[in-house]
Formats: structure tokens, sequence, C-alpha cells
């Protein structure tokens, strides 16, 4: 048996794999735009698996491809250190190599090379329970926050029971006197890394968020589109970052807003910040954001925004769009740590763990 990353020359194996191993509607058999971006086209790829290489991990059996594990390299914010971190993609192996322990032999993988972080979002259930077993941290659904812009047409288009119309939460624009200022689609690497270093990062773990970061992650990307939101002081100097996503639904008759990324600290600069998501569009029907962590919330619960508990039973807001699916879907986390890093974070600080889509390849248009 053997395990080894796939060859850039090994694209067209590397896709018939993926089809024959995972789905042939996988977002990354319809585009392999999408594949090339996170496993070949990133800043991190190179110095990870060899300029020759994708970041993909494939298992061989004479001559046969009988798993696949693809990884996201990039780098970690360990609470102000940087470190080595990944997120996994597309982890799938036969039934005859998993009782060969290839799985397994695929999670060791992270353990080698220095690395201090794995994060994986919305693995199997199989994938999940063996994280569980190995006693990585885990959780069942990756906290989502909502906020409804247009109800009525959100209640007859989105939601199977207008029932739900008395609970939803509510876009609700604050006036604010402030003296900060809001930037489109502009980004001044010097200033945000000025920003993210010496501010943010020290109160969080998870996906360093640095210009490198988020130019390839978003502003690269082959197939959506982001839009770049960013808070100044009247010196010019960053407070805050949003990074959305408007999302065509239902034929084009309505859009939805996505938010990837919403960092501040300050509780002025958060709650403009948020005003400026919901007024960057105001005819989308609802906005919603997945994060780990509660930390930067604030300015959106100041805006109506709220955490959808898991037991909610009055607001089934979908989960996926293309087509709208009424099945709840849960976006599990699982979280591996070098022992390095777990001597020096506090796992139970839930607050500490930026952790959204953004993080993995979550954030497609189904």
């Amino acid at each position: 048996m053997e395990v080894r990353f796939f060859r850039i020359t090994e694209r067209e194996l590397l896709l018939d794999s993926i089809k024959k191993l995972w789905s042939e509607n996988h977002i990354y058999v319809r585009n392999p735009a999408v594949l090339e971006h996170l496993v070949l086209n990133t800043p991190y790829r190179a110095a990870f698996a060899g300029e020759e290489n994708y970041s993909f991990l494939g298992a061989w059996d004479q001559g046969e491809v009988v798993g696949l594990q693809g990884i996201i390299p990039q780098e970690a914010n360990l609470a102000g250190e940087r470190g080595l971190s990944s997120t996994g993609t597309v982890w799938v192996v036969t039934p005859r190599a998993r009782k060969e322990g290839i799985g397994l032999l695929f999670m060791r993988f992270f353990e080698q090379g220095g690395r201090d972080m794995q994060v994986s979002i919305g693995l199997s259930p199989t994938s999940y329970g063996i994280y569980k077993l190995l006693n990585n941290l885990v959780l069942e659904d990756l906290p989502r926050w909502i906020a409804v812009n247009r109800v009525r047409e959100t209640v007859e288009n989105l939601l199977p029971n207008d029932g739900a119309l008395p609970y939803l939460p509510r876009v609700t624009p604050r006036e604010l006197r402030t003296n900060y200022k809001i930037q489109v689609d502009a980004l001044d690497a010097e200033k945000w890394d000025a920003f993210y270093s010496g501010r943010f990062a020290p109160m969080t773990i998870g996906t360093c968020r640095d210009d490198k970061f988020l130019r390839w992650r978003y502003m690269e990307s082959p197939v959506l589109r982001y839009h770049f939101l960013t808070l100044c002081d009247e010196a010019g100097s960053y407070h805050g970052l949003a990074v959305v996503r408007i999302e065509p639904i239902l034929n084009g008759r309505f859009t939805i807003g996505r938010i990837l990324e919403f960092i501040a600290v300050e509780a002025e600069a958060s709650v403009a910040l948020a005003n400026a998501v919901v007024n960057f569009d105001r005819d989308v029907l609802m906005w919603d954001f997945y994060c780990l962590s509660d930390i930067t919330a604030f300015g959106l619960e100041a805006v109506g925004f709220r955490r959808l508990p898991a037991w909610m039973d009055h607001v089934m807001m979908p989960t996926r769009f293309q087509p709208v699916d009424y099945e709840q879907l849960k976006l599990n986390v699982a979280i591996w740590l070098s022992e390095r890093a777990r001597k020096k974070l506090e796992p139970l600080n839930s607050s500490q763990w930026y952790i959204t889509k953004g993080d993995a390849d979550q954030d497609r248009a189904n």
C-alpha cells in the first residue's frame, strides 16, 4: 500500500478518483477550478506538499486508488503565536483499505511535519465518530447567527410553516454617530496586518486571518464573489473587517446575504461594522453567519442577529439554498491539536475559537 500526494501531472486521476470514491456531483468534479484554488493555487501549498504536488493525499493498492484525503494548508494563529495548520476535505477510503488502517494512517499524517492544528468542518458521521474516539475536540453543530431582512418574503419562500413569523430575529439597523468610516472592496495589507496581529490575533485561536489568507481565500476565489467591508478611524487605521457574499436563490428571484468573516474588538466598532453589513444590501431576504466563537457577536446582535439554538423548532431556516432544502444540515467541527498547542491553549475557552465556514471548503453554492 502506497500513501503519497497526488502529483500535479495526475490531475485527471485525482478528479476521477473523487468522482468514483466520493461523488460524481461533488463541486470539485463539476468545477475543478474550486479544487485547484484550495489544494494547488494557495500560498501555503508548496511548503506543505512540495512544488510538484497537490496538497491532496492518495492511497494506492496495486496501482488502484483506494483512499483520498484532501488537505487545505494554512497558517495557525495560537493566541498571537504563529504555527502550521490545515483543513481537511474529502476523506474517504474503500472498505478494503479501511481494514488496512488507511483512514487512520491519513489522520496520523497530521501529527507529522510540525503541524499544530487540523480543523475539519462538515464531516460524515463515520469520520466525526472516529475523530471523537481519538479524543479530538469535537462539536456537533457550528453556531449560526441569522437576521431576517424581508420578513414576509422570507416566510413565504424559505420557511415551510408561516407560524415562525413572530419568532424571527429581524434586521434592525442602528442610528450611529461615529467617526468610523467604511471602505468597500479595499484592503491595505500593512494596516490590516497591524490590526490583526496587534489586536485580534492575541484574543483568538484558529486560522491566521492575515492579508495573505484573506486575499487568497476570498479575493482570488475563481467562482464566488466576496466583498470586503473594512472599518477605519479618521487616521486610516483599521478597527474591523467583514467579508460578505450575496447569493442569488430561487432562480434569481431573491438573494440572501452570507457573512464569512466578522472581526472587530471594540463595542462601538463592532456595532458600526454590523450596521455596515446590513446596509450593504437592503434587498436580501436574510443574513447568516457561522462562527464557533461568540467573540465578535456583540455588534451583530446589536442590529438584530440571534444565534439559533440547536433545539429551536420555531425557525426552520434552511441551511442550503441551491435548491432550497428544508433538511436541517448541521455543520459539525473536529479539531486536532499538537501536544505543543494543547499545552499552550485552553481548549475549554470556546470564546477564543474564531473558526468560520471560511476555514474550510464549506462556503460554496452547494
